[in-house]
This record gives C-alpha cells, structure tokens and sequence, in this order.
C-alpha cells in the first residue's frame, strides 16, 4: 500500500430550513441540462470547483504533490464514501453525479491554447483515465446530520 489522501468533502446544498441535504447526483445534473445548456455547465462547474477546493486543502495539509507533470505521475486507486442525508434517492443517482464531480476535481487543471483554464482540478491524480485511475471503488451510506463525500487516494508503489 502507498501514500493516501484522505479528503472530507462537505455538502453544499440545504434544505430551506437549514438541514443539510445531500450533493447534487445525476438527475439534478441531468434536469439543469435540460433546462439550459449554460445552466448544466453552471452546475457541473460549481460542483467541481466546490471538491477542488477541499481537495487542495488536503493536499496542502497532507503534503501530497500534484501531478501536474506526467513525468513524476503515478497510478492511483480512489475510494469515494458517498454519505447520504436520506435514504430517498437511488444509488446509481449518487454515485452517478458524485463520481463525475470528484473524478473532475482530483484531476490536474487543463488549459486551452491561449492559456485559459479550461477544466479546473486539484491534479490530485495526474488523469481519470484507466492507465492513471486502476481503480475506483464507491460506498454509500446514510449520516442526516453530515452528507457529503470521504475520498480516499491511494497511489500506488511502483
């Protein structure tokens, strides 16, 4: 086993008498797009930048590099803990949502030719894709008084 990073992503939605309620899952994402395309890319955005901020505060506290640099890159294995508020919505529309915005959070920033950010990320993970990500594993359970999502990285030994 390797280093890991252990990241506790808070909610960032509520109810409007205060409660916690769980992050946004697939369906919401789904339901903004078909709304508005600009309103779908809004939500996505802000469910990403929400994760990589508490990301690259873990990093930071943590002492885990990124990998900006595919050089210094390493395999890694992810477990997400998605931690409901309820037991209303389906599992595949947890993991669905969850997974995309925390996938999208640990990976490195992208930018186009002009120097613009283009797909923020904490670089966490060099990329989510089979070669940088061998695994990934999801849990989901139910806390009403704390929802929200336990990441754990583990990268590999090579």
């Amino acid at each position: 086993m390797g280093r890991q990073l252990h990241v506790w992503i808070p909610t960032n939605r509520a109810y409007d008498d205060g409660r916690p309620k769980a992050m946004d899952g697939l369906n919401e994402l789904i339901d903004s797009n078909r709304t508005d395309r600009q309103m779908g890319a809004r939500v996505e955005k802000d469910n990403v930048e929400w994760c990589t901020f508490f990301i690259r505060r873990a990093m930071h506290s943590q002492h885990w590099r990124p990998m900006q640099d595919k050089r210094h890159a390493k395999p890694c294995e992810v477990i997400l803990e998605f931690v409901e508020a309820n037991r209303r919505r389906d599992v595949s529309n947890i993991v669905g949502g969850g997974m995309k915005y925390v996938l999208d959070a640990l990976t490195r920033t992208r930018y186009d030719r002009r120097g613009r950010v283009t797909k923020p990320g904490a670089a966490a993970i060099y990329d989510d894709s089979m070669r940088w990500l061998t695994n990934c594993t999801t849990w989901v359970r139910v806390d009403p008084r704390k929802p929200g999502i336990q990441v754990t990285v583990t990268m590999e030994d090579e």
